[in-house]
């Protein structure tokens, strides 16, 4: 696993600034396998350019005395920033909120506002793990659902219903 920053991070953030943000992408090889009935593995890899160590980033990010940190994937095609801003207030409330997907099981989004180690539980019934992992850290979890949290490509209709979005051809066109 490697971990990639973009910006300065020689000085430390200025909390008034807001929440950081890590994006999470798997290994290249690994990256959206199911879609490999919908694109080759190169479209796939293309999909997704890289990786993030989560537990790393998010160490180096507190110890740069960043405590709100977002984590979200890289496939949240139709999120906005009032999602994002959303997902915010209720981990603001809570301490963690969490934005599962479209069918209640997974995790599409998190955000910490804590200063502790956090073990991230992506995979199956992630949704679950990251509940019970907030609890035993003492967070009050809060669960956000909104249509761009919810909605990630992981299937063959969810690209057809990507490209079928007029909003998002619109993103790629500008």
């Amino acid at each position: 696993m490697s971990l990639t920053m973009l910006g300065d991070l020689t000085h430390r953030p200025d909390q008034r600034r807001g929440a950081c943000v890590l994006i999470a992408i798997k290994q290249r090889v690994h990256c959206k396998t199911r879609l490999a009935q919908a694109l080759a593995p190169r479209a796939r890899v293309q999909l997704v350019r890289s990786m993030l160590a989560l537990t790393q980033a998010h160490r180096v990010l507190r110890e740069f005395g960043c405590r709100e940190v977002v984590i979200l994937p890289a496939d949240l095609p139709t999120i906005t920033a009032a999602e994002i801003d959303a997902l915010v207030r209720a981990g603001r409330r809570g301490g963690f909120a969490i934005a599962p997907d479209a069918a209640g099981v997974g995790t599409n989004a998190l955000c910490l506002v804590s200063a502790q180690p956090f073990r991230f539980q992506f995979g199956s019934d992630s949704q679950q793990l990251h509940l019970e992992e907030a609890e035993r850290t003492g967070l009050s979890p809060q669960v956000v659902r909104l249509p761009g949290l919810e909605f990630d490509v992981d299937s063959p209709a969810d690209l057809h219903r990507l490209l079928g979005q007029q909003r998002w051809l619109a993103r790629l066109q500008a």
